[in-house]
């Protein structure tokens, strides 16, 4: 697949890399500083982006080229990269992270390359030890240590994995190893999370064509994969960590089922490399990995209600290797759902009132609604924020869903809105209109939208918000049937995925961000519109009155929706809901829900004195020491 890209922003010419990157390494490699390329795909991260591009920037071996190559973001990521000098952009249009490397591979002018994910980070001396390595030891392939960044704390990659510490030798703590090609096989192919491409730095001729162009997930481990079978590079290895991967930045996990389905083609376009190139035994061990991704693809699958395909792969998966870890997991779902099942029938039968539902859903879904009458009303409130409008209709553009409508309410009446909305063109059965008149505040607008729109479902977006690929599609097709309902998932905000299924008992803490939630349209048929009294927290009250209703069916469906721009009137704060906001919950949530936020209230202001006195404390103690030392 031939990409085309466009150079954004090119600051190094020819004279400035051959002095600012080091020069040409020889055939013999006797130059003391060789020419490195570092390619950093990015899609859709402009938050975390500048932290990889500064860590690439500080290493004490310069980088001849640092090319970020922009994978269709639609937002602002290509800008971010641009800021910074010293960095050449690329764009394409969206094909996944192996186009987008090797984009960045075809203009490589250097004798080695190394690829950093965007949302991680190298130490300084990253590239120096992994170029010196590869040097003193003829190497093709360097692979660094790194430290794993979880929620609260980071750890050795080596020294959380012992098993594979052993396998690399225990006599070279600290040091380089150089191992024989079947380590190399099990230590990249059979373990868990080794094959990271920020790892790895490569001799440019070592890669030949660079990452396979038909990767969707693990395009890391199938290049991996294709050079030791293929090719046998020689490996070394670097015990000491000198990057930072940030698990928790929102990368990629195996958290839903179209990614599982992706990973698991990837692993069986590697089992036949595998098949053809290592004995029958490995290949039966590569058959485990594959077996094992079935079974979460079958456990991702009936928890979508999807009993029939669940079924399809829990039979190839039990074929393959049998009872697993993860047989027993899809095991205790399917009695649970089961029993989930029975106890809402016994519910139904006694008139019993809709619970929270967690993707509870008949395996019907809402049916795509006729151009006359769209299944979906997208409405966007936009005050003075034309320049922002553009990249959150690009986003909605691309995914192409047909019985969308967009409305947009400008309550600046700014000619630049209207141009900008002129400018977008949306294919058949999409509509988009624009409203132009004063309001009084968002939420005003979204009242004005939500009179005049006619979709079964509404959802709000923000201009600077971005809908994430392929959100609208798994929402759609997760919808209940029951037109009266709320349903929500989370949003991307500040790096994080925020924030999970919703009790009534969390909602007096925290929102539920209005860019991840799609309202019936019965709801505000029923209950009313915005509240206008609250002109940052209007949708936190409507939500309240949601949960307040016994008979409205709450759906969380476990997908990020959308991007979520913070620093909008929102972060302003909300001082006539926060007087009243204790008022509400009693009113709509009751008392027991109440009195035991309350509670817990009271307890952590009661910690935050607590901690406060303590500081205090041990200030006053350190100053004490202070002068008595000095005393003395």
């Amino acid at each position: 697949m031939v990409m085309q890209a466009d150079i954004l922003y090119s600051p190094v010419n020819d004279a400035t890399s051959a002095t600012g990157g080091g020069s040409m390494e020889t055939k013999g490699g006797d130059t003391a500083r060789a020419s490195v390329t570092v390619i950093i795909p990015t899609y859709r991260r402009p938050d975390v982006l500048p932290r990889a591009i500064s860590s690439a920037q500080r290493q004490t071996l310069k980088p001849a080229q640092i090319l970020v190559v922009d994978d269709g973001s639609g937002d602002h990521s290509a800008e971010v990269a641009a800021s910074f000098p010293t960095v050449t952009v690329l764009q394409q249009p969206n094909a996944g992270a192996a186009n987008a490397r090797n984009l960045g591979l075809r203009s490589c002018t250097s004798d080695y390359v190394a690829s950093l994910d965007h949302d991680d980070a190298w130490d300084e001396g990253f590239l120096q030890a992994a170029v010196d390595a590869l040097k003193a030891h003829q190497a093709d392939v360097a692979w660094v240590n790194f430290r794993q960044k979880g929620k609260a704390s980071f750890r050795n990659y080596l020294r959380k994995h012992r098993h594979l510490a052993r396998l690399l030798g225990s006599s070279a703590h600290e040091g380089t190893t150089v191992v024989d090609h079947g380590t190399a096989v099990e230590f990249f192919l059979f373990s868990n999370g080794a094959a990271s491409n920020s790892a790895l730095v490569y001799r440019r001729e070592a890669l030949g064509s660079g990452w396979d162009p038909d990767t969707e997930v693990a395009d890391d481990l199938r290049l991996l994969a294709r050079l030791l079978l293929k090719k046998r590079p020689r490996c070394v290895f670097l015990w000491h960590p000198l990057w930072t991967k940030h698990e928790d930045d929102g990368g990629f996990s195996l958290s839903s089922e179209s990614t599982v389905r992706k990973c698991l083609r990837d692993h069986l376009a590697i089992a036949q490399l595998v098949e053809s190139n290592l004995p029958a035994q490995a290949a039966r061990r590569w058959s485990y990995k594959t077996g094992d991704l079935r079974y979460k693809l079958a456990y991702h699958c009936l928890w979508d209600s999807n009993a029939r395909t669940a079924l399809e792969e829990a039979r190839g998966a039990f074929r393959e290797v049998g009872v697993t870890n993860h047989l027993l997991q899809l095991l205790a779902l399917a009695f649970l759902r089961k029993s989930a099942r029975v106890l809402r029938l016994r519910g139904k039968n006694r008139g019993a009132s809709a619970p929270h539902l967690i993707l509870q859903h008949n395996e019907e879904t809402l049916t795509p609604a006729t151009s006359d009458s769209p299944w979906l009303s997208i409405i966007i409130p936009v005050f003075e924020a034309a320049a922002k409008l553009s990249g959150t209709l690009q986003s909605i553009r691309l995914h192409e869903a047909p019985g969308v409508e967009i409305i947009i309410v400008d309550g600046s009446s700014c000619p630049k809105t209207a141009a900008v909305a002129g400018t977008y063109q949306v294919a058949h059965p999409n509509s988009l209109r624009l409203i132009a008149e004063p309001d009084t505040g968002i939420y005003d607008a979204m009242n004005k939208g939500i009179r005049q729109s006619r979709g079964d479902w509404l959802y709000f977006l923000g201009a600077g918000d971005h809908l994430l690929p392929g959100s609208l599609m798994e929402i759609q097709r997760h919808l209940p049937q029951n037109k009266r309902a709320l349903c929500y998932g989370s949003v991307l905000w500040s790096g994080k995925i925020y924030d999970g299924p919703f009790t009534a008992a969390k909602l007096c803490w925290y929102n539920i961000c209005h860019q991840a939630i799609f309202y019936s349209r019965q709801l505000f048929e029923s209950l009313g519109h915005y509240d206008l009294r609250y002109p940052a927290c209007a949708d936190w009250e409507f939500n309240l009155r949601c949960y307040g209703t016994s008979n409205i069916p709450k759906v969380y469906i476990p997908v990020t929706v959308a991007e979520y721009e913070s620093g909008g009137r929102s972060s302003l704060g909300d001082a006539a809901f926060e007087r009243d906001r204790w008022k509400l919950a009693l009113k709509h949530l009751g008392v027991i829900t109440t009195a035991k936020m309350l509670v817990r209230t009271g307890r952590h202001k009661l910690g935050a004195v607590l901690r406060k006195l303590l500081a205090r404390n041990r200030e006053h103690i350190s100053r004490a020491s202070y002068h008595n030392c000095a005393s003395i």
